[in-house]
Parts: structure tokens; sequence; C-alpha cells
């Protein structure tokens, strides 16, 4: 990755968590974020008011509600797995992270890119930015922008990796967030995602998701390179068969089609737009 295409300007602590500026530049797109000690980014590119969507209160609340009781059992928030889960879901190396702009959409409070910290650049993307506040999320390195349920504030081409993990049947309109993640990646760049898929919908994730659907959705913008479905282990780690499949070869049993999971990871293709 060039510093011609994105500039990034300058980093600043004071306090707490300091004040941190940088810009993203796409050559005709960019937007500028600030972010102080509210743990909340700023951004020229306003989302839209989510409380107009159908729902949205309820599904906050739920979302709200299972994050302040984690907190409550486990007092801080940890991410220590995230590390061998996003490497996992990816196929990349660590050393791939050097240097690049990693985003992660859906990423709740827990500082899913805090292994990253140093390394690379990264971006935490949620809808429920401001009231993860109150968790801790002032103490990460990540940067946290607020998206809304149609738009992530985000130039176009800026990310180099953007991952997902069990956020995308979290969206109201999940296909316009899928098509939103393609659009913030560059070309070039690498989608990472775990996708819950046939599990039936509650309040805090409303849609069932066909594996089928994504696929569908990602042709001819993401060149998938490897993918699996697995239904959900049994036990404390409901990924251990993907991890047998990414790390080990193992292949996953066959899935039965109800409430399993599907990872993927591709490259975005350029395109003549």
């Amino acid at each position: 990755m060039t510093e011609s295409g994105r500039s990034f300007l300058r980093r600043r602590r004071t306090g707490l968590r300091g004040n941190l500026w940088f810009r993203l530049s796409d050559g005709n797109n960019g937007a500028t974020f600030g972010s102080g000690r509210s743990g909340r980014t700023e951004c020229d590119m306003n989302p839209e008011n989510d409380a107009a969507q159908p729902d949205a209160h309820v599904k906050y609340e739920a979302e709200m509600g299972y994050w302040r009781e984690r907190h409550r059992l486990e007092r801080q928030l940890g991410n220590a797995h995230y590390r061998e889960l996003m490497l996992s879901v990816s196929g990349l190396d660590a050393e791939a992270f050097s240097g690049r702009v990693v985003a992660d959409f859906g990423s709740g409070p827990r500082g899913s890119l805090e292994w990253l910290a140093g390394q690379a650049r990264t971006i935490c993307i949620d809808v429920l930015v401001d009231e993860y506040v109150a968790l801790g999320i002032n103490d990460h390195r990540a940067i946290y922008v607020r998206s809304s349920e149609t738009e992530i504030p985000l130039p176009r081409d800026s990310v180099d990796i953007l991952f997902s993990i069990n956020s995308l049947d979290h969206a109201t309109d999940w296909k316009r967030m899928l098509e939103e993640c393609i659009r913030v990646l560059r070309p070039g760049g690498v989608l990472a995602m775990s996708v819950n898929i046939d599990e039936p919908p509650s309040p805090a994730e409303p849609n069932t998701l066909r594996h089928e659907e994504v696929l569908s959705l990602l042709e001819g913008h993401i060149s998938v390179g490897r993918s699996a479905i697995s239904n959900r282990a049994s036990g404390a780690n409901k990924y251990q068969h993907l991890y047998d499949w990414a790390q080990k070869g193992i292949a996953p049993p066959a899935y039965n089609g109800s409430w399993g999971i599907f990872w993927f990871s591709g490259i975005k293709v350029a395109t003549t737009e």
C-alpha cells in the first residue's frame, strides 16, 4: 500500500484516550475523523438518523442488553481470542497486516483489533459506538467509527483488509451493508467474514442468512479464494470445526442445514467504474 493514496496526519495523546486525527484520502473522495475522550469518532460523512429505522430501538436494546450483561460478568470485556479467529478466517499470516488499514464491521465493544495495535491502522465500525463508551472502548487504541443501518462513513477504496465476525445478520438491511463493506474495500483488498447462516431470527439478529445469498452478492465484486461451512461445534468453542479446517486442513463435518457458520475470504476485483 502506498502512502500517496492515503495520507495519515497525526496522532496526539492527551489525558485518558487523547485526541486522534487522521485523514483517509482516495484521490477524489476523503473523510476526516477526529476522536477525543468521548470514544466516538466524528466524520464529515454524517450517518442518517437510525431512529427512523423500523424496530431499531428494539434491536439496539437487545444488543446492549447482551453487552451489559457480558460486561457485568467479565468486569472487563476480553478480546484475546480475536487474533486466532481473524487469522483463521482470513487465511493471512500476521505479517500481512503490517502497515495496512484494517477495519472490523460490526466490531462490538471488546476491542477486536487490539491485537494489531502498533502494527496496523485499525478501525472498528459499529452502529452502537456511542453506547460502547460506557463499556470501556476509550481504553482501546483502535479508532471507532459509528455507522448507520445503511452507510459506513468511510471513503470508497480506503480499507486494505476488512473483517466482519457474526455481524452481518445483525444489520437491518444486510445486503446494503455488505455492499458498503465492498465499497470501502480497495481493489486487491481482502474481505474476510464469519457469517451465521440458517439461524432463527431474534431481536438482535433480525435476519436469517443463506450462504448462497451471500455468495450471489459477492459475485463480480469479491473473488472468493477459500470458504467453508460448518455446524456450530458443541462445547465452549462454536468455531472449533472451522479452526480445524483453517489450521489443520481437516474438513468440517457435513453441514446439516440448521444454524451453521459460513467462513470465507476473498479479494476485491478491480472494476471499470
